[in-house]
């Protein structure tokens, strides 16, 4: 996964606010930062399904659209549990 060994995402993503974010803030501040929008026109598949997957993890994990938790993510991106990473490449490839 293209985040997973990139430094400078992983950092962005672990320097995200603990406490609880808007929509506006995934939107017009974290995912330009991990490449996820604009789409890039060349490749917008990949880009689209690592979004949907990561959008999902920070839903389930959330009260509302106004208190969007991003503890889930940071944990996927901590490195310390490598398999976790894995696991998403896995799903990624398996819907490819």
């Amino acid at each position: 996964m293209q985040i997973a060994g990139d430094d400078q995402k992983r950092e962005w993503i672990h320097s995200a606010p603990d406490e609880p974010v808007n929509l506006q803030y995934i939107l017009k501040d974290l995912w330009p930062k991990l490449g996820f929008l604009p789409i890039d026109p060349e490749n917008p598949g990949v880009a689209l399904v690592a979004e949907f997957m990561l959008n999902e993890l920070i839903l389930k994990n959330s009260e509302s659209l106004e208190e969007l938790n991003l503890t889930h993510l940071k944990e996927l991106f901590s490195g310390e549990d490598e398999e976790g990473i894995e696991g998403l490449e896995d799903e990624m490839e398996d819907m490819q």
